[in-house]
């Protein structure tokens, strides 16, 4: 399966449509992640000069201005969607390989550089994470367990701030004894 994920900053002009084309057909990528391009709407005929068939699906997560922007196009044949969410600042979509029945969760994530923007970025995630169904699924998916923070891993805790000394106290013991002897 080839995937291409790609920061475009901007993907307004021909020249740049011509590179992700040649890259798509050349290299026969099955799944593209586009971040940052900058673009409101994005017609149909734009996703037919990118792609190299009729056999596409795409998802769009429009900008806002000049800032954001994501694009989802993946080869139908080689996935399956079962389901989406789009937000401005993520595109999440879940489903299988075509020819297996492994199912996957995809993520297009929009990293803005502005902190406040971040922080909101951060919520919505946080907040995708706290929807127990899409939580349910993805314990599926990967065959993994929920929990919670916070959480020991390595004998440290996770989830809580690492700034407070007592944190850090048990691993500065067991250094303390490895170096004393």
């Amino acid at each position: 399966m080839r995937i291409l994920t790609w920061n475009i900053r901007g993907m307004n002009s021909d020249n740049k449509t011509t590179t992700i084309r040649t890259l798509v057909r050349q290299q026969r990528i099955k799944i593209l992640f586009l971040q940052e391009t900058k673009m409101e709407w994005i017609s149909e005929s734009t996703i037919r000069k990118i792609w190299y068939d009729d056999e596409y699906c795409f998802t769009v997560s429009p900008s806002t201005g000049r800032s954001g922007g994501l694009l989802f196009i993946w080869d139908k044949s080689d996935f399956q969607l079962d389901k989406s969410m789009v937000t401005s600042r993520f595109i999440y979509l879940r489903g299988k390989w075509s020819n297996t029945e492994w199912k996957v969760a995809l993520i297009n994530i929009y990293f803005p550089n502005d902190l406040s923007e971040q922080a909101l970025l951060w919520k919505e995630l946080i907040d995708l994470k706290n929807v127990d169904e899409i939580v349910d699924e993805m314990t599926l998916i990967l065959d993994c367990y929920k929990g919670e923070l916070p959480f020991i891993y390595l004998g440290l805790p996770v989830g809580v701030d690492t700034r407070s000394q007592e944190i850090w106290e048990p691993l500065l013991k067991q250094f303390r004894v490895k170096f004393a002897g």
